[in-house]
């Protein structure tokens, strides 16, 4: 090995192995995980100077030392071709600028290590020495150069000298000038190894950057009144997006709206800009069994396209046509006999006995317990089942919910052990309430049943026969609601041509008559591109309030 200076390879301490900075949009590094677990890599050394006579190691100044952002690591000490990390460094604190900045070159990433051998290659790091060899050389940068061996499975293997502190270099294919992969064993019997760019788990990190190498985007898009959950049916509706400066400028006129309904071809159309950066486009109106996705896009000055999602269109902004409302399911306050359809079991029954403080509705409630005595100590292990009736609970959209809501209070043993008290949906456990000594509401999101026929059921559960001197388990006031989707399609009536007030007219008549011979007249009803007799006919045919 031969002392260099390749600005694009540091030295990360305090572990003293080598990193290297990289094509991405942030210039961060990769190298070995084995040399960023336990927090091995905490800063980077650039331009580093020899070692001492004695091999000790000398720091460069502080402009040449960059912190590693934590956040952004992401590493695997996986063994044999399943060894690296990739993360980024804050820029320097003396000078503000970034690795990239301040070096000014960076490997080019190959797509993948080649299956073959015999080409040249390079590694360049920060391997210690030993007698013979200069001290002063100890962990500065050297670098040689050597015969591919070969690719197996995700490990590559070469005939090129290194040493510890190597760990982490670039392997350089020097018949591409491109990285193939990470140095990380050494040995040379028969030849070096490293773990190959194609790493699965190296290619996601690349692919999902974190910290400082998550990029700055080209443009930035946010949406001052925010994006429709739903929309009327019927009923264009108007977006407005703020589209800024990010890495690049938009170009004017770029910006556009792509939308499609019912799984139908993607259209476009042209935002129109509003003055500082806000732009508005006009979604088409919808028909309730549309299912509209749209995204927002706009061309940078250095000619690269911004989208928003980012990975539009496989990634879409979603709406749903008509309204979001609560539909009340089932609401149950109890009386004297058992809800019509449900059962009870055990000591499940309706009482009016055994108050506890709090609000409720007042009257009568399940009660698991006894009326005398107000406990659920008969002597013996004792258990029961409170179950509603069959319930159809409604289909929900994404994002919307189904609840069950049930007023309670509970005292037992209190034992994680012992007396049971939970709640099921089709024998699925869903709730575990809290002791209560006054009457509390408890909420329980079962939206995972979205469309289904489900029964509700309470289950108390004493388990043994011992310190069942207790209240028990009182319920009250159950409650479903789901936000469920109401649409109904508007009626179309081309005649009501008008005003749109829902009914075919001598208003109607009249402007059929003003417009007549025209060719840009919401009148011309058989849309042959002129209002004339055809268009009478229609407004006579129509007579009457729209249907």
């Amino acid at each position: 090995r031969t002392l260099s200076s390749d600005p694009r390879a540091g030295r990360s301490m305090p572990v003293g192995c080598t990193v290297w900075m990289i094509d991405d949009p942030n210039r961060c590094f990769l190298s070995a995980g084995h040399c960023t677990v336990s927090g091995g890599t905490q800063v980077i050394q650039f331009n580093v100077p020899l070692s001492n006579s004695g091999g000790g190691y000398q720091n460069p100044g502080p402009e040449d030392q960059y912190a590693v952002d934590a956040s952004s690591m992401q590493d695997l000490n996986g063994g044999l071709g399943n060894d690296w990390a990739y993360f980024g460094c804050f820029p320097n604190t003396e000078t503000g600028l970034t690795t990239g900045e301040a070096q000014g070159a960076w490997f080019v990433l190959a797509d993948a290590a080649p299956g073959g051998s015999g080409q040249p290659i390079r590694i360049t790091g920060y391997g210690t020495v030993s007698f013979p060899v200069n001290a002063t050389w100890n962990g500065v940068q050297k670098t040689h150069s050597g015969p591919y061996a070969g690719l197996t499975g995700t490990r590559i293997s070469y005939a090129v000298d290194t040493s510890g502190g190597n760990s982490g270099s670039a392997v350089e294919d020097l018949t591409t000038g491109k990285a193939i992969g990470i140095h990380t064993n050494g040995g040379c019997d028969p030849a070096n190894l490293g773990c190959a760019i194609q790493n699965a788990g190296l290619q996601n990190a690349l692919a999902n950057p974190l910290g400082v190498c998550v990029p700055t985007p080209a443009l930035v898009f946010s949406y001052p009144d925010g994006l429709p959950v739903s929309i009327d049916p019927g009923v264009p509706t108007e977006l407005t997006v703020r589209i800024e400066s990010g890495s690049d400028d938009v170009v004017p006129g770029s910006p556009m709206l792509h939308y499609r309904a019912a799984g139908g071809a993607i259209q476009q159309m042209p935002l129109v800009a509003l003055g500082s950066d806000l732009y508005e486009g006009t979604l088409p109106a919808m028909a309730c069994d549309d299912t509209p996705e749209y995204y927002f896009s706009a061309m940078g000055n250095l000619g690269g396209e911004a989208m928003d999602p980012y990975d539009a269109p496989s990634d879409t902004f979603e709406v749903v046509v008509g309204q979001v409302a609560e539909v009340v399911v089932l609401t149950e306050s109890f009386s004297s006999a058992l809800p019509a359809g449900w059962s009870a079991s055990g000591l499940w029954h309706m009482s009016q006995s055994c108050d506890v403080p709090g609000e409720c509705d007042g009257g009568w409630k399940a009660y698991y317990g006894q009326d005398a005595g107000c406990t659920y100590d008969t002597g013996s292990p004792t258990s029961g089942t409170l179950a509603t009736a069959s319930i159809d609970l409604p289909v929900v959209s994404d994002g919307a919910t189904i609840t069950l809501a049930y007023c309670m209070n509970l005292e037992t043993e209190d034992d994680p052990s012992w007396d049971f008290s939970t709640v099921h949906v089709n024998g699925v456990e869903v709730d575990d309430p809290p002791e209560a000594d006054s009457w509390q509401m408890q909420t329980v999101d079962i939206s995972a049943w979205s469309g289904q026929t489900v029964t509700i059921s309470w289950v108390f559960d004493s388990v043994d026969s011992f310190l069942n001197e207790f209240r028990g388990w009182q319920i009250d006031s159950v409650r479903i609601t789901a936000a469920a989707l109401t649409c109904v399609d508007p009626v179309v009536c081309p005649a009501d041509c008008a005003g749109d007030d829902g009914d075919v007219s001598v208003e109607d008549l009249l402007a059929v008559l003003a417009d007549w011979g025209s060719s840009t007249s919401d009148c011309d009803i058989d849309g042959n591109g002129v209002v004339d007799v055809n268009d009478l006919l229609a407004v006579l045919a129509a007579w009457g309030p729209c249907e």
